[in-house]
């Protein structure tokens, strides 16, 4: 269950604080489980939390439907045949995504400078996290970096020690990049791309309060399917008396009213949101 959902249904019975619904609203009091089909011997809570996962992959099934958001390359730096001088520390670019929901992939990094040195140090900084890799720098050779990983944080640093090395000048560049002092990335480009994160998307379900509703029936569905067939779930208490069967009918009709009136409400946050958008994104061919 993804970390945004874990308090979509409580129970009062078993003292949930903080939850955005609770069983009981169903007129179901979830008070101990002991023994299930296959024997296990589980509390009330963990019977609950069970049957909140499996409901929240029924309606997020029907709800979240065709996910498929713009994935946007990140644009190739172009080079010009001069180097800059000898510094000492460290330069290079920072890529910072423009949506909230997205996050970077770097294939991989190229590196241009006018000197030969050995075991050089490639370093990307992801919020708290540092990552370095190591690369032979080749004067006036492009060389290429191998990274095949996922960032996490909005803001992302690409950085090489300039003390030894005379970085490639390239073009000034201001879209995909807030790049270093007069439009520098000092010897560095990348290929990579953004994409709007699944997961982050379907937690913006947790502002749809007709999500939450479709959940909360289809675990109380689910609650009366299991009450109506087996003998052992005695101490779970429904005090309506309705016929079991007709009652795990009702839940599941109304789950499958508020699924229909969330993914109305989801489809139109979605695409109303960053990840979808009608511009053109244009790739620079990288110039060696």
């Amino acid at each position: 269950m993804l970390e945004c959902f874990e308090k979509i249904v409580g129970s009062k019975s078993c003292n949930d604080i903080g939850y955005d619904t609770y069983i009981e609203t169903l007129n179901i009091s979830v008070k101990k489980l002991a023994g299930i089909a296959n024997g296990a011997q589980l509390t009330g809570k963990d019977y609950l939390k069970s049957k909140v996962g499996q409901a929240l992959d029924l309606v997020l099934d029907g709800v979240a439907q065709n996910l498929d958001p713009l994935t946007n390359p990140v644009k190739l730096v172009q080079f010009n045949n001069t180097y800059n001088q000898l510094h000492n520390g460290l330069r290079g670019v920072t890529l910072e995504s423009k949506c909230n929901l997205e996050r970077l992939y770097i294939d991989f990094v190229m590196f241009k400078g006018n000197d030969s040195v050995n075991g050089k140090e490639l370093k990307i900084i992801d919020g708290a996290n540092e990552y370095t890799f190591t690369f032979n720098s080749v004067a006036g050779v492009v060389v290429t970096i191998p990274i095949n990983q996922q960032f996490q944080s909005s803001k992302v640093q690409i950085l090489v020690d300039n003390s030894d090395v005379r970085t490639a000048q390239n073009k000034h560049w201001n879209y995909d990049c807030s790049c270093n002092y007069d439009g520098q990335t000092y010897g560095i480009s990348l290929v990579g791309h953004y994409k709007c994160e699944e997961t982050l998307l379907l937690c913006q379900l947790n502002s749809i309060s007709s999500f939450k509703n479709a959940v909360l029936y289809k675990v109380g569905g689910l609650i009366c399917e299991d009450l109506h067939n087996s003998t052992q779930l005695n101490e779970i208490v429904i005090t309506k008396s309705d016929n079991l069967e007709a009652q795990a009918d009702t839940f599941h009709h109304r789950s499958e009213q508020f699924a229909k009136s969330a993914k109305k409400s989801f489809d139109k946050l979605i695409k109303q949101s960053c990840c979808y958008d009608c511009n053109e994104t244009t790739v620079v061919n990288f110039s060696m």
